[in-house]
């Protein structure tokens, strides 16, 4: 649950460790959310095959695919909500 939308929230801390050239993929639940023309939605596992497959590419590259592969889903189906969606590499 975002932050700031409900009162009695308590969020959970937890740390882990990245190890050389892990990426973070941050996004926003409009990504997730889509649908398409049978009223399925752009999941997580969606998003974490586009990843896989995308595993030696570049950022630059990674972040084409995954909007080409969003568009590609989405189809003729309006946008319901913002798409944004961050990904970064940690160096170490």
């Amino acid at each position: 649950m975002p932050l700031g939308i409900e009162k009695n929230i308590s969020p959970a801390v937890f740390t882990f460790q990245l190890k050389e050239n892990d990426i973070i993929l941050f996004f926003s639940d409009g990504l997730i959310e889509q649908t398409n023309a049978l009223g399925e939605e752009f999941s997580l596992q969606h998003i974490a095959n586009i990843l896989l497959r995308n595993d030696h590419a570049s950022l630059a590259q990674m972040h084409k695919n995954m909007l080409s592969a969003y568009y590609e889903f989405r189809g003729e189906q309006p946008q319901h909500d913002d798409v944004t969606f961050l990904i970064l590499q940690y160096k170490g």
